[in-house]
């Protein structure tokens, strides 16, 4: 690992992986491929191959323990009750049920729809409330029988992150000089809003950032646009990638049974174009 990784891994914790790695691993597992990143991200970010291979048996492990396919739900949910809690990685969704006045929620593979879960969670994961997330979480049992549910979430860690955090990025990107990443030179941002206020707001800690950027000679473009729908990264060499949908252009499976639920690599997409052009 030349050293310019070794300050990716450094800088970018837990957030930069060996695709290399990625495609061993992939091959004998029927797992998303985003988890898979997860984990490599975590257990194998070392320069050390006896490390690695230590990380790559990890993931293995974490897989085997932690991700549970539909067909074992019933012995996971078992297991909860046997051992009084334990870890999964799976689809986590939260759903308010008015007439209950609470929220309540399901997990995927554990077929699951009736688990208590705190308010932390959901507020700092809006996404848990739209659609779903990714995330290791661990289930506990609810041993008081007057309840009327069964298990509850201890504890939850998003695989796929709720929101993007560009000052961190920023930050992390300030520590390389242009000498050692000479073909990233700007970041252009284009976004929008859904309101003239919230516009104002975004404005305002967009410009702060930009100012701190400079500091550190890294331009930042800010453009706001009211009717955009496309997504697109600009790199400052004149070429642009447009994604008509962003990045959600996957189907939701008809049934979680079917090839392609798990992997995404296999699922089938929404219509959408990707244009990639030079200015």
């Amino acid at each position: 690992m030349d050293p310019l990784d070794k300050k990716l891994n450094s800088v970018f914790d837990g957030k930069a992986l060996r695709k290399d790695l990625l495609h061993r691993i992939k091959k004998g597992t029927n797992v998303p491929t985003f988890v898979l990143e997860f984990l490599l991200a975590r257990y194998c970010a070392s320069s050390d191959q006896a490390e690695i291979d230590a990380g790559m048996d990890a993931v293995l492990v974490t897989l085997q323990d932690n991700y549970v396919r539909p067909d074992e739900a019933n012995a996971a949910q078992s297991k909860v009750a046997t051992k009084g809690k334990h870890r999964f990685i799976d689809k986590v969704h939260v759903r308010y049920v008015e007439k209950e006045k609470r929220h309540w929620a399901s997990l995927e593979n554990f077929n699951s729809q009736r688990i208590a879960i705190n308010q932390k969670y959901y507020k700092d994961n809006d996404r848990l409330l739209e659609g779903g997330i990714w995330a290791e979480v661990v289930i506990a049992h609810n041993d008081i029988e007057d309840d009327d549910y069964a298990f509850y979430v201890e504890d939850l860690r998003p695989i796929q992150l709720s929101r993007f955090d560009f000052a961190r990025y920023g930050e992390g990107r300030s520590q390389f000089s242009r000498e050692k990443a000479p073909t990233i030179k700007n970041i252009t941002l284009v976004t929008t809003s859904e309101s003239k206020f919230q516009q104002d707001d975004t404005q305002d800690k967009l410009e702060q950032l930009r100012q701190s950027l400079l500091e550190m000679d890294i331009v930042l473009e800010i453009t706001f646009n009211p009717n955009l729908h496309d997504r697109e990264i600009r790199l400052d060499n004149g070429w642009i990638i447009k994604i008509g949908r962003g990045l959600d252009f996957y189907q939701k499976p008809g049934s979680w049974y079917e090839i392609g639920s798990n992997d995404l690599s296999m699922r089938k997409c929404l219509e959408t174009k990707v244009d990639i052009f030079k200015r």
